[in-house]
This record gives C-alpha cells, sequence and structure tokens, in this order.
C-alpha cells in the first residue's frame, strides 16, 4: 500500500514539475521577440520622433543608428543575463539546507522580477531612459535566476524516478523545452500582429503560473540524492543559460559550511586542471564544444535583428522563421537522430566512437554551412535553407560529450562534465558582445553586410572541423558508463 501510495506521489510531483517547466519555458520564449519590437519602437521614438501612422517616418526604425543601438541593448542585456550563473553554488548551499522546491519558487520569484523590471521600463520609457533595462540581472540574487530554476527541476525529477526511467525523464524535459519553444514563437508572432504588449504580458503570467505550479516536496536525505551530472546536459536546448550543481556539491552533507563547500568547488577546480592537462584529445573536444555553442548561440542573439533589417520583414514575420528552426530541431533530436545513429552502429556496424565522431563531424558541417547561407543571405529562400540546415547540427553537444567519455578514465567524467559547464556559461556571456559587435560592424558597411554575426558564426564552426582529426580514443578505451545509465 505504501509503495503505492509512493508512487502516486512520485507521478503527482512528476506531472507537477512538467507542468512547471512548460510555463516556465514558454514565458521565457514567448516574450522574445515582442520585446525586442518594443525596444526598437522606443528607440527610434526616441531617436526620430514620429506619429504612429506615420509609415515612412517608422521605416526609419531600421536606420543605422537605431539598428546599433538596439544591437547593443540585446547584447549586453545577454552578456550580463549570464553573470548571475556564479549564484549556483551559493543557492545550492541553500537549496539543501531549507528545501529545493522553496528554492525553486524562490528562483521563479526573482525572474518574474527581473522580467517585470524590463517591462515596466519599457512601459515607462517616456520618462525614464530604456538603458536602464540592463540593471534587471540584479534580480537574480532572489533564487539565483533560470540556472537554479534548470538545476532544481532536474534534481526534483531525478529523486522520484529510478535509475532506469531518469534518463527518460530528462529527455521528457529537454523535448518539452523545445516544444514550448515553438508554441511560444508561434503564438506570439501571432498575437504581435495585434500588439506586441500582449505576448510580454502573456509571457509574465506563464511565470507567475510557473511559481504556483511549483510541487511541494521534503528536503531529501542525502542518500537519496541523484547525481546531478546525469540531469544535466550544458548543451541542452533553452532561452536562456542552464547552469548545474557540482556532484560533490550536491551529495555533501545537508549541514556543511559555506566554507567547506567552497573549499570542495576549489578541489575539483584543481581536479579538473589536473585531468585536463596532458590529454590532447579532452583539450580538442572542449574547445570544440565552446566554438560550436558560440555558433548555435548565434541564432537566438541575431536571427530576429538580422532578418528584420536585412528583408525589411517585422519581427512578427521573423519569429516565424526562428519557430521553423525550433520545429526542425526538435523533430531532428526526436526522431531523425535517434534512428541516424541507430543505422551507423546496426547497418554500417561501426562502433560507438565512430558513430559519434560521423555525427559530430556532420552536425558541425551542417551548423558552419547553415550559418553560411543564413550569413550570405541572397534572398529569403537561402536564408530559410540556412535556419534548416544549422537548426539540423543540434545534436552536436550531445555527439561531443559522449566522444569524451571515450577520452578519459571512467573516475574523471563528473569533473570534466562540470568543465563543460563553465564552458557553457563562458559561451553564453561572450555571444552578447560579439555578435552584437559584428552586427554593428556589418551596419556600418551596409545593409548587404548585417550577415556578418552569421559569417563569424560559420568561421567558428569550420574552425573545429579540422580538429576532430586529432582526436583519439584513449588506451584500451571499454565504454564509460555515464552517470546515472
Amino acid at each position: 500500500m505504501s509503495h503505492e501510495i509512493d508512487n502516486t506521489r512520485s507521478k503527482r510531483m512528476l506531472l507537477l514539475l512538467y507542468l512547471t517547466a512548460f510555463l516556465f519555458f514558454l514565458g521565457e520564449n514567448i516574450q522574445q521577440a515582442p520585446r525586442t519590437q518594443i525596444y526598437e519602437t522606443i528607440i527610434c521614438h526616441r531617436m526620430l520622433p514620429w506619429n504612429s501612422k506615420d509609415t515612412p517616418a517608422r521605416e526609419g526604425c531600421k536606420s543605422k543608428a537605431v539598428q546599433e543601438e538596439l544591437a547593443f541593448l540585446k547584447g549586453t542585456e545577454r552578456l550580463l543575463g549570464a553573470l548571475p550563473t556564479i549564484l549556483v553554488i551559493p543557492w545550492s548551499i541553500f537549496a539543501e539546507r531549507y528545501g529545493r522546491c522553496l528554492s525553486l519558487k524562490l528562483a521563479l520569484v526573482g525572474v518574474l522580477c527581473e522580467e517585470a523590471w524590463s517591462c515596466l521600463i519599457c512601459w515607462f520609457s517616456d520618462v525614464v531612459p530604456i538603458r536602464l533595462i540592463l540593471l534587471a540581472p540584479l534580480f537574480e540574487i532572489i533564487g539565483g535566476g533560470p540556472a537554479i530554476i534548470t538545476t532544481i527541476v532536474h534534481l526534483l525529477a531525478a529523486e522520484v524516478t529510478t535509475p532506469e526511467t531518469r534518463t527518460s525523464t530528462f529527455f521528457v524535459i529537454r523535448a518539452m523545452a523545445i516544444a514550448a519553444a515553438i508554441l511560444a514563437q508561434l503564438v506570439s508572432s501571432f498575437l504581435m500582429t495585434r500588439n506586441a504588449w500582449v505576448p510580454w504580458l502573456l509571457g509574465l503570467l506563464c511565470i507567475l503560473l510557473a511559481m504556483f505550479a511549483v510541487p511541494y516536496a521534503p528536503n531529501p536525505s542525502i542518500k537519496n540524492s541523484p547525481d546531478e551530472n546525469t540531469m544535466l546536459d550544458p548543451g541542452q536546448h533553452n532561452a536562456r543559460s542552464m547552469g548545474t550543481l557540482n556532484q560533490e556539491e550536491t551529495l555533501s552533507s545537508k549541514h556543511a559550511t559555506i566554507r567547506s563547500r567552497l573549499a570542495l568547488v576549489a578541489k575539483q577546480l584543481q581536479e579538473g586542471t589536473k585531468v585536463v592537462y596532458g590529454n590532447f584529445s579532452l583539450i580538442v573536444l572542449l574547445a570544440m564544444s565552446f566554438l560550436g555553442e558560440l555558433c548555435e548561440d548565434s541564432l537566438a542573439m541575431v536571427l530576429l535583428l538580422y532578418i528584420s533589417k536585412r528583408y525589411s520583414w517585422e519581427f512578427a514575420q521573423a519569429n516565424f522563421l526562428w519557430a521553423l528552426g525550433e520545429a526542425v530541431q526538435f523533430v531532428f533530436l526526436i526522431i531523425l537522430l535517434p534512428h541516424i545513429s541507430t543505422m551507423l552502429l546496426a547497418r554500417f556496424r561501426m562502433n560507438a566512437y565512430a558513430a559519434d565522431f560521423t555525427i559530430s563531424i556532420a552536425s558541425t558541417t551542417m551548423l558552419s554551412l547553415g550559418s553560411l547561407l543564413l550569413g550570405i543571405g541572397v534572398s529569403i529562400p537561402v536564408a530559410i535553407i540556412g535556419v534548416i540546415l544549422m537548426s539540423t547540427g543540434g545534436g552536436l553537444q550531445s555527439a561531443l560529450r559522449s566522444l569524451v567519455t571515450m577520452v578519459i578514465s571512467p573516475d574523471d567524467i563528473s569533473v570534466v562534465y562540470s568543465i563543460f559547464t563553465i564552458l557553457h556559461v563562458l559561451s553564453t556571456s561572450l555571444v552578447g558582445p560579439i555578435y552584437s559587435g559584428a552586427f554593428t560592424l556589418g551596419l556600418k558597411f551596409g545593409e548587404e553586410y548585417t550577415g556578418l554575426p552569421f559569417i563569424v558564426a560559420s568561421t567558428l564552426a569550420g574552425l573545429s572541423l579540422p580538429l576532430f582529426f586529432f582526436v583519439r580514443p584513449r588506451h584500451n578505451y571499454a565504454p564509460v558508463q555515464e552517470p546515472g545509465n
């Protein structure tokens, strides 16, 4: 009887976690296009006062000065938004002491305040400067921001699943994140044709509802705490950066002091340095992961700005193109990539190393070629093909993680996955200044050069292709069992 009750509670908690994750991802993604349009309108109104019915004046919003300021705002906002990820460690300590559900609620409160601040600044933009939106990440001090949200959702899900079902549970969460992004962009594109404020306010409502959807669960005992590295893939899809907790941190004493926890972090950083030093194949794979992440993030950073400026599309129209890319990635990751992997292993009789190596090269090639076509952008069809090709490269990070297990000792896998996370946070921080700077530089040369950010992205992905041939599996390689499998 007690087993049935526990099973019912576990299912109920999982459903609430799925709902929380879906509402959060939906709320985050549905705002992106409308807030970009609102930013542009505010900047344009400040620089080039116009009447809402004056169409020729409205077209001035695509002027060089307006687009440069818009690119600066978006790039700086992205950079500053990634910095609070350093709060993952102190807030993970809080989560273990006072409960993960409480920590998740507080993180959602912080994100809601962050998004509401930007909304209020834009609403009262007639009396306050729009650059005050750059203060919004300060609200992530409350709860730790999206990094903690993603981490705690996976931790809570892992607590109520068995090792056999854990991977599939995380896969469902990842799939829901992509599905929420697709739905969000379609809905926001539709609503933006009527009023750009509606999807933004709807996004705030979704995050608010996510707060109320958080399940209640007592803080688990240490023996039931899962291995964090089974939960978070640094390369997973998301509207914001996804952070992780350290494995030993998650498993250490509930009553550990902050000083001892920080000492653990320092120790693992030292261990990470020892693991990486001298392992050339690992260094190459980490570099390739970093370059690939930078290339992938170019879509989220500048696609709307580029399509809107280059082809004079409304942001609502450009958002449909983004939704197309997300849909292609969803189908590819959920349906096509697993079949391709199985075919390589079964029909072509490749071993795991050769299969992952092939998928990694193909994914990197698609990223580089797709971003190149998008950057050249001689026509809308070419740009669409570029977006589709880039989206098919979404399996790169997972394939690289698998390759990493073949070039290191099984004892080092947790430390190396933590390094993956650090590189993910670093790349997320850099994409803002890199691509906003490239977009601004392209504007200086002319409209046909506004695809420069994607040329840069193509170059970054292309640089990693020759590196593949320096990767070798470790001597006497046997498949490393990834945590949780």
